[in-house]
């Protein structure tokens, strides 16, 4: 699904993938992990597993920590999308993430369950580690609060796959480490 919509789509880790899980574990494996939290999705679940399985830790799977639903751009590429939507594909490029792609999520809403989800997931970690495996959309949409950005920020971030982010939260409050 490489330079397609992949949101809500339920493909398994690429080749790419599979063979930087290695190298994840073991940079993961400098912290003494209590819990591990992941997205219902295929690619997120085989990455969480990995690290359990490093860990000997259960996995708690969250369906809330699922990418934005890209609705009926699921699984297209750009290309596409401009040759099947060629009026809305550029105003939903200029009016992002105001505007949401055709049967998918608003962005709002978005923002609303991922800011929940990770909430939620300070709570029942307490004062523990936790490893949160999800999606380049959900960390972007989680690291505007702390780093005071608006929505409209949200594609400047850059999150690359098999990234590591270090988010400490103190009594509710997000800050970015790394």
């Amino acid at each position: 699904m490489a330079g397609r919509f992949c949101g809500i789509s339920d493909p398994p880790l690429s080749a790419k993938g599979i063979e930087q899980l290695p190298r994840l574990v073991r940079k993961l494996q400098e912290n003494i992990l209590q819990h591990i939290f992941c997205s219902d999705r295929l690619r997120a679940r085989q990455t969480a597993e990995a690290l359990a399985e490093a860990a000997r830790l259960p996995i708690c799977v969250l369906p809330d920590l699922r990418e934005m639903d890209f609705g009926q751009w699921e699984g297209l590429t750009w290309q596409e999308i401009e040759a099947q939507y060629p009026d809305y594909a550029p105003r939903w490029l200029h009016s992002f993430p105001e505007l949401s792609v055709p049967g998918g999520e608003l962005f709002e809403h978005f923002q609303t369950r991922v800011q929940n989800v990770m909430d939620m997931i300070v709570v029942r970690a307490r004062d523990g580690c936790a490893a949160v495996v999800t999606h380049a959309g959900v960390i972007r949409a989680h690291l505007l609060k702390p780093l005071g950005l608006s929505a409209n920020a949200f594609t400047t971030i850059f999150c690359d796959y098999t990234s590591v982010w270090e988010l400490p939260s103190e009594n509710g409050v997000w800050r970015l480490r790394e």
